[in-house]
């Protein structure tokens, strides 16, 4: 049975009054095999997949507290005009999975975060992380860490 690869995307805009301040896009992998729909995944599917899930869940949250707050102040410092003039933050955190082999003995998720704003006024921060799986039976093998996202 072939496993497949897709992706779900979660897209969510923070305003203040009708000004936009954070906009922010998570993409990460699901996997699944022909029979999807008419099965339950094999339990080394559905691990991965809740771990993915969760973790866009987890980043939703941390962005929804840190860096949330971040832009509100700066909306806030940037006074009377703000609502004309404020360079909207962005976060962009993309997962892809790539199968290495064949057949498949490895799994690579790449982890791709960026933290910038729309017009490039802020000062923008990168971190990209390779999550490696064993095949068949996706377990977690270990983590490579590229690049700072915050001082």
């Amino acid at each position: 049975m072939p496993i497949t690869v897709a992706y779900c995307t979660l897209r969510r805009t923070f305003r203040m009054g009708a000004c936009p301040i954070l906009e922010v896009t998570v993409s990460y992998p699901c996997l699944g095999d022909e029979d999807a729909c008419k099965q339950m995944p094999p339990p080394g599917i559905a691990r991965f997949n809740e771990a993915y899930a969760g973790m866009a869940e987890a980043f939703l949250q941390w962005v929804e507290g840190t860096l949330l707050e971040t832009a509100r102040h700066a909306f806030r410092e940037a006074g009377p005009g703000a609502g004309y003039s404020f360079d909207r933050r962005t976060v962009d955190c993309r997962m892809t999975a790539a199968f290495a082999g064949e057949p498949p003995e490895r799994l690579y998720v790449r982890r791709y975060l960026r933290v910038g704003s729309r017009r490039g006024e802020c000062v923008e921060r990168a971190r990209t992380e390779t999550d490696v799986w064993r095949c068949p039976g996706l377990t977690l093998r270990h983590i490579r860490k590229y690049g700072e996202l915050l001082p």
